[in-house]
């Protein structure tokens, strides 16, 4: 069987489109081998033509090349462009959407037309993908959402997480109630808010003493900053928390690890090598 215009056309598109024969042929309700044969030289019933050229999100003239090939579209720049003249409210709403659609992506039994983000959550619900190339993981109720996405090196996590010292000292840091409670009230602060340690000590009705130790520590770690004033001829230290991002997700993830996460929608688990990888896995 020679191959046609149409037949190379249909596979290149097909291809473009992400899709797989067996996918193709799922969504045309056809099977695998109908494919196939079609990209082989052979023709689809034509009542199936207008549906293909929809899935492939082309012309039929282009299909059949009765017009010039058109360049792929940019479907990530024209969404990102719709995203930007949106509400900040509602653009985070649609990208909460958007993340999930992600996840759901990397499950091969899932269509893309299937996915419908899940409402009415009466329980605790995580999206979970564990695969080699990456890590993710996604609260869906809407009390609290929140998206993470690890990429994986070849080499695995390892070399990049030494276990420093410091980062054993953040650990340790974690570990007390007390120090806990001034960086969760930190970070419910306004921006460039100053405090001292007479104030934190007021607040949290936490010895003085003990508040000098913890902002010491969380000076150390970058996540207080210092600053002296002269107040009336007598200079103090005042200090300001850096609202860290990557510490303030560290306690939102914290507690999904202590809620152990079982209910998962989806929970996609391809991997075959562990995420810090032994010498033998690289």
């Amino acid at each position: 069987m020679k191959k046609t215009v149409f037949s190379s056309r249909l596979a290149y598109y097909r291809k473009r489109a992400g899709l797989k024969q067996e996918e193709l042929a799922v969504q045309l309700n056809v099977t695998p081998q109908a494919v196939s044969k079609w990209e082989n030289g052979s023709f689809p019933d034509g009542t199936l033509l207008p549906k293909i050229a929809e899935i492939l999100n082309i012309s039929l003239d282009v299909l059949f090349g009765l017009k010039d090939e058109e360049p792929e579209p940019d479907y990530l720049h024209e969404y990102i462009q719709k995203l930007s003249i949106l509400e900040e409210e509602e653009r985070t709403e649609q990208a909460v959407e958007l993340f999930y659609r992600f996840l759901c992506a990397y499950d091969k039994n899932i269509q893309p037309h299937q996915v419908q983000f899940p409402d009415n959550l009466k329980r605790e619900t995580y999206a979970q993908l564990r695969a080699d190339s990456a890590l993710s993981l996604m609260r869906l109720n809407p009390d609290m959402q929140f998206f993470t996405f690890v990429k994986i090196p070849k080499q695995g996590i390892g070399n990049y997480t030494e276990f420093s010292d410091r980062m054993l000292s953040l650990f340790r840091l974690l570990s007390d109630r007390d120090a806990v409670k001034l960086i969760a009230f930190s970070e419910s602060l306004p921006r460039n808010y100053i405090l001292t340690q007479k104030s934190f000590s007021e607040h949290l009705q936490i010895p003085e003493k003990k508040i000098q130790q913890i902002v010491t520590d969380c000076i150390h770690l970058g996540i207080i900053w210092e600053l002296k004033a002269d107040v009336g001829g007598k200079v103090m230290s005042t200090y300001g928390y850096v609202h860290s991002v990557p510490f303030t997700t560290i306690l939102v993830l914290a507690e999904a690890m202590i809620n152990y996460i079982s209910n998962c929608e989806p929970d996609v688990d391809t991997w075959t090598k562990g995420a810090f990888r032994s010498e033998t896995d690289k």
